[in-house]
């Protein structure tokens, strides 16, 4: 059936608006040119249907170009009622423009349920095709996610970059409030640009009028254009006439004509519109208008009262159906709904083709139908429509969806995938609807776990975005009910799928090609490209795998291909072993071939035996297990016993491998499932491999691998032989890496030996000895500790005699540890030494770690010196701190001066008290920079206290920093006469309620209160609060209001929780976030037991940041939810972990 041309059936024969209409279209071209053509197909219909008959709007198309001329306003809104033509409007401007002002590239998103763009999915893509156009990013777009969530990432990012020299935007997205199953919300609230200008259009409802939905798309902080649209005054009407062509332009000039016209149509231009078609088509005469009632409701009302004088029943069931379904109806859906009008598409074609019902309802896509105007429908829905037409169309909705989903073999109607679940939701049908949508099952081959509704709405639309507009409907009765287990069930999934990873699962894939998308079902050629082109071997061979089990028919050639470009040689393997059966006797005969070749050139043995163990196991769940488990090495000890009949062919798979290292292993982890009379034989093999095995270190771990699974003498005569392999190694840093992967094994006697061949070998051994001396009877360990100690000065290289003094100090005894220093200290590089001296500090006396630390600091470089101060001096003995002192006062760089005056020192020596004043003062003055000062006189004038208050209150009135100055001066007062404790707290806080920044006034009025007296303390802790709120940065917001929830009364802990939660929400950092929730917890838990508004729009927000995330917070939360639970006598912890396990099931 050919779709109506809407440019032409509207001007009966007058030539004048065809053209216009047509130029309208073509210029359309262009500013569409950017979406692909199952894109632009959607759009081009509605450009068709309001470019036909435009007039009467010059001072609304004056208003919006000079929008366009003035740098005052960015953004442009136009709300105004349904039918009044705003649609229409934009696309003659938006021409207009196109065709006056070609320097502005255009992006254009209608959103329209009829015009089947009011998906989430369809109308960001819509956006991000021609944004990424603006900026030529065309090629990079196709490659990046195509999920709205990251799409909404996109277009933020392509709205805030700076556009293109000598480029201006206009960006218009229509119709905001037909957005179905989502909200656009902030989405184009970003930093004004130069050139660029972004108009927004949305119906003015009953609960939302401009200001509301300024405020819903986040413009509240710009200057926004408001634009009105009203009623067509009669002359507006009388324009409109002259551009409607002949033979209602002869009426134009008529006063007598356009004031009845006005009069009837009320100025509405949808009814002046549905009344120049008729006049046109002859359906009323122009003499006749003087008798008509006003309005569009009349005129409907007059032409279904002809319609059904004509007995046009199929007519009026189509109609029926149109006003009563949620959205566009296909050719199928009709004739399912209502199957005694409409046995065949020519009953319906003959219906739809019928002159004035044309009018009425548009051809959407392919055989779908749907009211040209969502006024329309809502109009015929309550004169043609009764509740129990609705009702039966809901039931039989409802039955077929049952119907579907109790077998999901066949594919999903249009209709039903859209809009079942809101027919359940009118229905009540809340039961059938959670299973609907949060029920997990297994999968058609029972190898995973899947929520069927998802997967059939994603295997059609090719993302998550349909699905979890149904959630949402099942999220927000859980909201409304305070059903806690539903809504964490909910955030749960819909985190799931947030973190889910970007690639196609097996069973997604499948469907893709056996149902397919919108633009049509994926061929199995392209199937196989998509495999070819996965970066995980095990998804490859699992999606391989999954279309032969599902009995797509494939390019064998093809496949074959793709399987031997697998790149692990496991999932080669079982793919290659899966398609094996499908193939020609020869490629057969080559594949399997390959398939062994693949298993026995494994690098590794745990490869080697678990990808032959699973692949070719006579068990279809291992088969399974082998095509979607992660392809990381597992230890073969842990797998389960092989069946009899594969351990000759797992044996000689093992023996195969030429890398003597892998084959040992693999030998090794064969034999606890060998037969007794069998294991020997290996055992011995094993044992001659790993002695032929040339590369030491390798030689050492097979050994030592090896030797737990032989008899007690072979297993004495392994490591004997991995001992002396290390031994005969002639360096000795690597003898002494060698050594110490099997020290921990040897038996006395052996390291009696080690220690014997060391001491006769030439050459330094001081890392050998290092290894072995903690290991030998404490009899030994003193002369051994220092033949190595005395070996090490020896060692040339720094970087070893730093490593192997660093090993032996642990060891040391004390006499040893000045002999140790000395070792130390000779050593050059600075990096080295501090390594040394980091080891060695623990174990030095004091006098020792003082001869350290000055031994150290004759590097010139500050920074350096300040380090060593800053790392030891907690650790100095009191009689050296003036030495330390003087040391700090000789730094000169400001910097490294504070971090050592700031540095905790031990308690000072009673006999040198005045002197360290005067070195610390005189120190931290000399600093220049005025913040480093104040902090460092803050340290000094703390440490001070509690005996020597009046020196501490005197160095902190000169802190010039009054947030430091304030904090200091809190600690002092703790310690002054009540009296002139109060005086000096009262000054405090007059200083800090004049502070300007909002933190540092919260932060200082919670450590202030607690020492105020009651009256105070209250006022103190109100304008904490307050100060908290005003605080922009979210993280700290979060912190200030959780620390100051505790110093508050009962009334006003809610707030702060509230607010505290809302912050901690807000802020992206995962860890931080945690970490403030765990804090809050135990305080929601008791003032907030009640409140499931609050955790649901908590946990709404919690969802957003993904599963992992997620699981932290809830966990973190458990408190509050477990509150929740008990106040509303609900298993809300149960719930909870029913939920993490099924989800994890299916997405996990």
């Amino acid at each position: 059936m050919m779709q109506p041309d809407h440019t032409q059936n509207l001007s009966g024969g007058g030539s004048a608006l065809g053209a216009a209409a047509q130029a309208i279209v073509t210029t359309y071209r262009q500013i569409l040119r950017p979406l692909p053509p199952s894109l632009s197909a959607l759009v081009r219909p509605l450009i068709a249907h309001h470019s036909a008959m435009f007039g009467g709007r010059d001072a609304e198309l004056a208003a919006l170009d000079a929008f366009l001329a003035s740098p005052n306003h960015p953004f442009g809104l136009l709300v105004a009622p349904a039918g009044i033509g705003k649609t229409t409007l934009l696309v003659h401007w938006l021409a207009r423009v196109q065709r006056k002002q070609p320097r502005w590239r255009i992006v254009f998103v209608p959103i329209s349920i009829r015009h089947q763009t009011a998906g989430e999915q369809t109308a960001l893509s819509l956006l991000a095709y021609g944004l990424a156009s603006l900026h030529d990013d065309l090629d990079c777009l196709l490659t990046y996610d195509q999920s709205p969530d990251i799409l909404r990432d996109i277009i933020t990012v392509y709205l805030s970059y700076p556009l293109p020299a000598r480029t201006k935007a206009l960006v218009v997205l229509d119709g905001i409030d037909e957005a179905t199953g989502w909200a656009v919300g902030p989405l184009c609230a970003v930093i004004p640009q130069s050139g660029l200008k972004i108009v927004l259009s949305a119906r003015q409802q009953a609960n939302a009028d401009r200001n509301d939905w300024r405020r819903h798309v986040g413009w509240d902080a710009v200057n926004v254009k408001f634009f009105d649209l009203h009623p067509l005054k009669q002359p507006a009407i009388a324009a409109l006439l002259r551009q409607s062509g002949s033979p209602i332009v002869a009426y134009a000039n008529n006063p007598a004509f356009v004031e009845q016209f006005y009069r009837v149509s009320a100025g509405d231009p949808l009814t002046a519109n549905l009344l120049i078609k008729a006049l046109i088509s002859g359906q009323i005469e122009p003499e006749s208008l003087s008798q008509r009632p006003r309005g569009l409701e009349a005129f409907l009302k007059d032409w279904l009262e002809t319609l059904r004088a004509r007995k046009g029943e199929a007519i009026e069931a189509l109609l029926r159906l149109c006003a009563a379904a949620y959205g566009p109806l296909s050719a199928s859906d009709v004739q399912a709904l209502a199957p005694a009008f409409f046995s065949t598409q020519n009953a319906i074609a003959d219906a739809v083709n019928n002159d004035p019902v044309a009018r009425f309802v548009i051809t959407a896509g392919d055989h779908t139908y749907a009211f040209c105007h969502q006024r329309l429908r809502e109009v015929l829905l309550e004169q043609i429509s009764s509740p129990n037409d609705h009702k039966q169309l809901q039931q039989q909705v409802i039955k077929d969806g049952e119907s579907w989903y109790a077998t999901r073999n066949q594919p999903l109607p249009d209709y039903l995938r859209q809009y079942w679940v809101k027919h359940l939701a009118a229905a009540g049908q809340w039961s059938q609807l959670r299973h609907v949508l949060t029920e997990m099952m297994p999968s058609t081959g029972g190898d995973r776990f899947i929520q069927p509704w998802q997967t059939a709405r994603f295997a059609v639309e090719g993302s998550a975005a349909g699905y979890l507009s149904d959630l949402d409907v099942l999220w927000r009765y859980a909201e409304e009910q305070g059903d806690l287990g539903i809504m964490l069930r909910c955030a749960l999934i819909e985190a799931s799928l947030r973190s889910r990873k970007h690639h196609l699962q097996p069973e997604l894939l499948v469907q893709l090609v056996k149902v397919g998308t919108p633009e049509g079902a994926w061929s199995a050629a392209a199937a196989l490209e998509v495999i070819a082109q996965m970066p995980d071997a095990a998804l490859q061979a699992a999606c391989l795998k999954a279309l032969l089990d599902h009995g797509v028919n494939l390019p064998w050639e093809q496949a074959l291909e793709v399987a031997r470009a697998i790149g692990k040689d496991g999932w080669r393997a079982a793919a290659l072993t899966a398609l094996a059966p499908h193939l020609s006797p020869t490629d057969r005969e080559e594949a399997l071939a390959e398939a062994l070749a693949a298993i026995r050139a494994a690098k590794k043995a745990n490869d080697a035996v678990r990808k032959y163990n699973q692949a070719y196991r006579a068990n279809p769940a291992a088969n399974r297990t082998a095509a979607t488990t992660d392809d990381h090495a597992q230890s073969l000890t842990n797998l389960d016993p092989l069946p009899p009949h594969l351990l000759a062919e797992a044996l000689a798979a093992a023996t195969a491998i030429s890398d003597q290292d892998a084959r040992t292993h693999a030998l090794t982890a064969l034999i606890p499932y060998l037969p007794p009379a069998e294991q020997e034989a290996i055992r011995a093999e094993s044992l001659a491999i790993t002695r032929a095995i040339t590369r030491h270190s390798f030689r050492i771990r097979a050994l030592v691998s090896l030797a737990p699974h032989l008899l007690a003498d072979a297993q004495a005569q392994a490591l004997d032989t991995a001992l002396t392999t290390a031994l005969a190694i002639d360096d000795d840093g690597l003898r002494s890496y060698a050594l110490a992967q099997i020290v921990h094994r040897l038996s006395p006697d052996l390291i009696a030996k080690a220690l014997l061949t060391v001491r006769s070998s030439t050459g330094n051994r001081a890392a050998t000895l290092a290894v072995l001396a903690p290991f030998l009877p404490i009899t030994e360990q003193d002369a051994v500790l220092t033949e190595a100690l005395t070996a090490t000065r020896f060692i040339d290289n720094e970087l070893w005699r730093a490593q192997v003094l660093t090993r032996l100090a642990p060891h040391l005894p004390d006499r040893l540890l000045a002999k140790a220093l000395a070792v130390a200290t000779s050593i050059d590089s600075k990096q080295y030494r501090f390594m040394t001296l980091t080891a060695l500090a623990p174990r030095l006396s004091p006098n020792l770690l003082a001869e350290a630390i000055i031994a150290a600091l004759d590097f010139n470089d500050e920074q350096s010196r300040t380090w060593v101060l800053t790392t030891f001096c907690p650790s100095i003995a009191p009689d050296r701190l003036i030495e330390a002192l003087e040391i700090a006062h000789a730094i000169t760089a400001e910097q490294s001066r504070r971090e050592m005056i700031a540095t905790p020192m031990p308690p000072l020596p009673p006999a040198e008290p005045m002197k360290l004043l005067a070195e610390a003062l005189a120190a931290a003055k000399a600093i220049h920079i005025v913040p480093n000062r104040d902090r460092a006189l803050s340290n000094i004038a703390l440490y001070l206290l509690p005996d020597r208050l009046d020196e501490a209150l005197a160095i902190t009135n000169t802190i010039t920093n009054e947030y430091i100055r304030s904090s200091v001066l809190i600690t002092c007062a703790r310690y002054l006469r009540p009296n002139d404790q109060m005086t000096l707290l009262a000054e405090i806080l007059a200083t800090v309620l004049a502070m300007p920044d909002a933190k540092m006034r919260a932060d200082l009025l919670i450590e202030l209160a607690p020492h105020l007296p009651p009256t105070e303390r209250e006022e103190a802790l109100a304008e904490a609060l307050v100060a908290a709120h005003a605080i922009i940065e979210a993280e700290q917001r979060a912190n200030v209001l959780t620390n100051l929830v505790a110093h508050l009364p009962p009334a006003n802990r809610a707030e702060a929780l509230a607010g505290a939660l809302d912050a901690a929400t807000t802020h992206t950092e995962h860890r931080a976030r945690t970490e403030t929730l765990t804090a809050l917890a135990p305080q929601l838990a008791a003032t907030h037991r009640h409140n499931t508004a609050l955790f649901a729009q908590t946990l709404r927000r919690l969802a957003r940041h993904g599963r992992p995330p997620l699981l932290n917070d809830l966990a973190a939360l458990a408190p509050w939810i477990a509150a929740l639970g008990e106040h509303h006598r609900q298993p809300a912890v149960a719930a909870l972990a029913q939920a993490i396990i099924a989800t994890g099931q299916c997405w996990g």
